[in-house]
């Protein structure tokens, strides 16, 4: 796996893929949830 731009490379299992597809969108949902709670939630507390 490339860490800096977080592809895979070579070949990889199956449940390689799939950890890693699990991980990419762990990711996504982590992104989000810190968005909406430093610029949704804690804004609004602080107003």
């Amino acid at each position: 796996m490339n860490i800096n731009n977080k592809t895979p490379i070579g070949n990889i299992t199956a449940e390689n893929k799939i950890t890693f597809s699990l991980l990419k969108e762990f990711e996504k949902n982590l992104h989000k949830h810190l968005h909406l709670e430093n610029n949704i939630l804690l804004k609004k507390r602080f107003n």
